[in-house]
């Protein structure tokens, strides 16, 4: 077995009863690969530490693990958990504030066992069967989709920022240049920097899948990791966990900064555009994280849209993907309408079957194209966020908004677009690990 896998089963006193539980953390250790270093602050002082500190990471404190890549690459683990939706199931912001005060729903999170769906607390846990408004996650809690990517997931890494190119952007605002819609660039995950943008969902999807090939750059072993471009489950793993009692648990701050560079705060939580950056690590900052703290996921709420592999109809719009071609089922999320439910033979409906992806589940009447404006409502998401369901021209989701969004940014945000190169949309890879621990 592998040492690095090995690691984790014995760290500290005796051994897990399920392979890669930390009994004493409640929630599945991270799988660090070949080359990955964990860290941990110090106030904003960053510490490498090492895989058996017990202080690397503490969910029930709202501390993520954090670890970074040889190539100075920062990622956040997200273990394996199920989740239920206590408040505002399939509920607008509006409504939802109507009925409870708040413009979002509670989100009950139960970390897994292992590659199991047990519980330390005994929950029972459905990961079959559901059905809104018949059995879905306001009446049982669901093993979250996320988790079931290559089988059955420990957890995965997200990268903790929008991604950038070591060799730099050519595009910081207006008109996308070229160079920037390539995949002989090299993804880096750092704040402070510009994000990449400009590139095609389909460029994107191809330089993220290919960031497990090069252990040159990152350390990693081909045969220990397998990256991806986030899908639309990924996206509402994130954007669940940190609505529960392990997150920040209310309204991420936006990313307002205008030059879109990654990691940058507001002055409030619907905060207007910045011509200056509020870095990552102030006490303004860190309100833009997933935990309201350091140890969190940036640029989820404004910054750049973030596209994310979902997609209607198995239609490609302008991304360059070709329809007989379009990917492994584990790589994107899958919706469609049937013809007589589509509007004006433009806009696409909810899909009431999908769950996990903050979207159905967290919105409620959002706004359809139907070949010349939207109707119904374009904020109905949790937080009075954007809700632009995809059409036939635009059949790829993008989430999060940007910069100059303000209410309408949020992590609960979701639009559309044809997948085509533009300088407000940016991308972040994901990490799965390929090998589990074993007893």
């Amino acid at each position: 077995m592998n040492k690095i896998f090995k690691a984790h089963i014995n760290i500290r006193e005796g051994s897990y009863n399920y392979p890669g539980y930390n009994e004493e953390k409640g929630v599945n250790h991270p799988v660090l690969f070949t080359g990955m270093t964990p860290i941990k602050w110090d106030g904003t002082l960053e510490i490498n530490t090492t895989e058996d500190d017990p202080d690397w990471y503490d969910y029930n404190e709202k501390r993520w693990a954090n670890a970074k890549s040889l190539d100075g690459s920062y990622w956040v683990w997200i273990p394996r958990y199920a989740y239920k939706i206590e408040s505002c199931y399939h509920t607008s912001g509006e409504d939802c504030y109507n009925l409870t005060g708040k413009e979002a729903g509670d989100i009950d999170v139960k970390f897994l066992k292992g590659t199991t769906n047990l519980t330390e607390d005994n929950t029972t846990i459905e990961s079959t069967g559901y059905e809104a408004h018949e059995k879905d996650t306001s009446m049982h809690h669901f093993l979250h989709p996320a988790f079931q990517v290559n089988g059955e997931e420990l957890g995965f890494w997200v990268a903790k920022f929008e991604a950038t190119a070591a060799e730099g952007v050519a595009t910081i605002t207006g008109e996308c240049l070229q160079p920037d819609d390539s995949i002989s660039k090299t993804i880096k995950i750092v704040p402070n920097v510009n994000s990449w943008r400009c590139i095609s969902i389909y460029n994107a999807y191809l330089v993220s899948l290919d960031m497990s090939n090069h252990s040159g750059v990152y350390g990693w072993l081909e045969s220990e990791v397998k990256s991806h471009l986030i899908t639309n489950y990924e996206w509402g793993a994130v954007a669940y966990l940190s609505a529960s009692l392990f997150g920040a648990y209310e309204e991420i701050w936006n990313n307002t900064y205008n030059q879109y560079m990654t990691g940058c705060s507001s002055t409030g939580v619907d905060g207007g555009p910045l011509s200056y950056c509020i870095p990552y690590n102030t006490l303004d900052g860190v309100k833009s994280s997933t935990t309201h703290n350091i140890y969190g996921v940036y640029d989820m709420s404004g910054g750049a849209w973030d596209i994310v592999m979902g997609n209607y109809n198995d239609l490609v719009g302008n991304s360059n993907f070709l329809k007989q071609k379009l990917i492994e089922d584990k790589y994107i999320n899958k919706y469609f309408t049937e013809n007589k439910q589509i509007l004006n033979s433009f806009g696409m409906n909810y899909v009431d079957a999908v769950y996990g992806d903050a979207f159905f589940e967290t919105s409620y009447n959002a706004a359809r194209y139907n070949g010349s404006s939207y109707i119904n409502n374009n904020y109905s998401s949790w937080n009075y966020d954007q809700s632009h369901i995809p059409h036939l021209n635009q059949p790829w989701f993008y989430r999060g908004n940007r910069w100059g969004g303000r209410r309408a940014n949020g992590i609960f945000s979701y639009s559309n677009t044809s997948g085509t190169p533009f300088e407000g949309i940016s991308f972040r890879p994901v990490l799965m690990p390929l090998k589990h621990a074993s007893s």
